[in-house]
């Protein structure tokens, strides 16, 4: 099944911020690695769109009905209005970067309480010993990732608001 790439109308139907021809190409020139399948690739891009699309941004969808978080509307990056090309572009390369984890096998959005069994000795007592990986959950940042989003992110608490002179 092909990619529907959002082209900044705010599709109703997108899965994807980047065509598969663009991704295998961002890939290649950044070393990442997509399945040589193109089934599997759309697959892992479907998937590294979603988790694209898990982190709350700045400004707001262009269209409510829209199906992916870009494009957005009154998203400023350093003061300055973000180009709709450029919301884009950044969006389809951190959507290459969680593909390419994706398909390392790193389970990004795992749904365990994040405990790993490091050691398990059994003699006469059962004895577990689990090690954290993040405090409560097995969420991996892909910080690669969140780099290519940085400016468009809102990490507000709810309780702050920005002003701008006009």
């Amino acid at each position: 099944m092909a990619l529907i790439v959002e082209d900044g109308t705010g599709l109703p139907d997108a899965d994807s911020y980047i065509s598969l021809t663009d991704a295998r190409e961002y890939a290649a020139k950044y070393g990442y690695t997509l399945p040589a399948d193109d089934a599997e690739a759309g697959v892992t891009l479907r998937k590294g769109a979603i988790n694209v699309d898990v982190n709350n941004f700045k400004g707001g969808k262009l269209d409510s009905d829209q199906a992916l978080e870009f494009p957005r509307v009154n998203l400023y990056c350093n003061d300055v209005l973000a180009p709709i090309e450029t919301q884009l572009l950044n969006a389809g390369q951190a959507q290459v970067i969680y593909a390419d984890r994706i398909n390392a096998g790193t389970d990004i959005r795992g749904d365990n309480d994040g405990k790993r069994v490091i050691e398990e000795t059994v003699a006469g007592a059962v004895s577990v010993k689990y090690d954290r990986v993040g405090a409560d959950s097995s969420t991996v940042q892909v910080t690669e990732a969140i780099d290519k989003l940085r400016c468009y992110l809102d990490n507000g608490n709810g309780l702050t608001f920005r002003t701008r002179r006009v």
